[in-house]
């Protein structure tokens, strides 16, 4: 059977996003034209076809699903696109298997993922449902798609007051597990890099959920430095974290960008990893498993996520009168080498203290 070349494996031959090569090969703005040629080029080299697809034996039309994903934001722009390519490789293993087309739609914005605006406006009327990626929305940010009845599935998105069925990583646990381990190693002085008002509200079920595994521990005080989660500004707020609370043994970063950057702290303040301190992260990127040395994370699955919400839009779309639900996907933690015992002389003047 001949193989299928997909989206994503056009963006990865050309080293950029799902995003951006969508926008490239339909020959929409947001790419250089450099950038355009070159993902043209190698599209045609690998024999990608971007046709929409008719099932021989109904002679209908192939549902058309627009998946609106935010493009890159700030200087981590490879870990986001590895983790939003990732629920995208999902949602297109269920499209390879049925007759619908995914068209992608990126769109703008802020540091705590909050919606700007579209790069191309959306028509309607050509899409059965709609996918909305990584990001929290009202409803006048997207009017159009919501007022269009159409079925809509949020993948790590939040809209408010808005009803919607939800795919989402269960963060709390994810962060609970996170304080539990950390504890467990005999940690009592913990900082926490990446938490802010009004940040994404997984990240602060994240915080949350970390919270509560040290109040169930006896540990009522831990260190939050406020940053946004990508890995400069990390590394900035671990600076000053660490000389600020040189007894801290370790550091929860909420998601695993934030924990590269505290990597890149604890370096130049010659503290050794995890002897003097001990780093734990969030999402399992590529990245934490390559990193010296290698990074204890919570992982999500995210192809799971991408492949439920592409199942799930295809029963709202032959059962619309569903009820709303949210599902939460499992996470667990995967331990590698960058979390040990504390170092026992610290430890000790902790208990002093």
């Amino acid at each position: 059977m001949t193989h299928k070349v997909t989206l994503r494996e056009v963006a990865d031959a050309a080293g950029v996003s799902v995003a951006s090569a969508s926008l490239a090969l339909n020959n929409k703005p947001g790419v250089s034209e450099e950038t355009r040629a070159r993902i043209l080029r190698l599209a045609a080299e690998l024999g990608y076809q971007q046709t929409i697809r008719v099932d021989v034996t109904t002679a209908s039309a192939a549902t058309r699903v627009a998946c609106l994903v935010q493009q890159s934001y700030g200087d981590d722009s490879m870990s986001y696109d590895y983790f939003y390519n990732q629920v995208l490789a999902g949602a297109e293993q269920i499209t390879g298997q049925s007759e619908i087309d995914m068209t992608i739609y990126p769109f703008e914005g802020n540091e705590n993922s909050r919606f700007v605006r579209l790069y191309q406006p959306i028509n309607p009327e050509p899409f059965d449902a709609y996918m909305i990626v990584g990001t929290q929305f009202h409803y006048e940010q997207l009017a159009d798609v919501i007022n269009s009845g159409k079925p809509v599935v949020l993948v790590d998105s939040y809209a408010g007051d808005l009803r919607f069925n939800q795919i989402l990583p269960d963060n709390y646990d994810g962060g609970y597990q996170a304080g539990r381990h950390l504890v467990r190693q005999g940690h009592r002085c913990i900082g926490v890099i990446g938490y802010q008002p009004g940040c994404f509200p997984g990240i602060r079920e994240r915080y949350q959920g970390f919270q509560q595994a040290l109040a169930d521990n006896g540990i009522v005080h831990h260190c939050v430095e406020h940053d946004a989660l990508f890995m400069k500004a990390s590394r900035a707020a671990a600076l000053r974290l660490l000389r600020r609370h040189p007894d801290i043994t370790a550091i929860f970063a909420l998601n695993d960008p934030a924990a590269f950057g505290v990597y890149q702290a604890a370096h130049e303040l010659k503290l050794r990893i995890p002897d003097d301190l001990s780093i734990i992260g969030f999402d399992d990127l590529h990245m934490a498993g390559i990193i010296s040395p290698p990074l204890t994370t919570i992982q999500i699955d995210k192809l799971l996520m991408g492949r439920i919400a592409m199942e799930h839009l295809q029963r709202q779309i032959s059962q619309p009168d569903q009820t709303t639900i949210t599902i939460r996907i499992h996470v667990r933690l995967i331990e590698r080498g960058s979390v040990a015992q504390p170092d026992a002389e610290k430890s000790m003047s902790q208990k002093e203290g």
